[in-house]
């Protein structure tokens, strides 16, 4: 079996390394390939971006450093990327983490800023002074003062909680500042914070509920 394989295209290369093949064998069989085609009078004077896919093997980086200087003699000729079907432990683990919504029991006292990645249900204490934030929704069945940061990367996030004594609700790019707001919006056990139109708005665990029944179940919390 052929160790690299190319297919043209109007104005790129997919190139394809097969996983099975050694690495030697790569390296020589796409020199006399590259040759071949730089002698090709169908590509004489086209610019051509070259997309690697290799498949079930994860090259190193030396190794994909090897493979670009075979490109080097024909200027014509550039790899623009390396394609893996292989799922890096790390990135793997940072999808994982990126839809779990993880459990922080933390005690934020005044001036620490607690920084979350991800949902978070929170069942920990955030004092006055204290700063809690994450990337995406917080369920907070702690007690919450100071300032409550939800969405840090992503907007549509949702803050859910007793939040009568917060000093400030963040979503996002849009900040209310609780001493400001109608006490009434506040006065449930459990209120849901959301941003709307870059303003924080209220509204009792109930009545969210009422609008987006499915909300909570589709992200298995509560």
């Amino acid at each position: 079996m052929k160790a690299v394989s190319l297919k043209g295209y109007k104005d790129r290369f997919e190139l394809v390394i097969h996983d099975t093949a050694g690495f030697a064998q790569i390296k020589k069989e796409l020199a006399d390939l590259l040759a071949k085609v730089h002698e090709d009078k169908q590509y004489k004077d086209k610019d051509m971006a070259v997309i690697v896919q290799t498949g079930m093997r994860q090259l190193t980086t030396p190794q994909e450093d090897e493979l670009k200087k075979l490109f080097e003699p024909y200027p014509l000729l550039s790899v623009a990327e390396f394609k893996s079907t292989v799922v890096l432990r790390t990135a793997a683990a940072k999808a994982v983490a990126d839809v779990q919504t993880r459990v922080d029991t933390s005690i934020v006292r005044s001036g620490q800023d607690k920084q979350l990645t991800g949902d978070v249900l929170f069942m920990g204490t955030v004092h006055d002074g204290g700063t809690l934030r994450a990337e995406g929704n917080i369920y907070a069945l702690g007690a919450l003062e100071g300032i409550i940061c939800a969405g840090t990367k992503q907007p549509d996030a949702v803050i859910v909680g007793n939040l009568s004594r917060v000093q400030q609700v963040r979503i996002g790019t849009a900040v209310a500042i609780i001493a400001d707001e109608d006490e009434t919006q506040l006065s449930a056990p459990t209120t849901v914070a959301f941003a709307e139109d870059e303003t924080v708005k209220f509204t009792p665990l109930t009545e969210f509920l009422k609008k987006q029944p499915k909300f909570f179940a589709e992200k298995e919390v509560f």
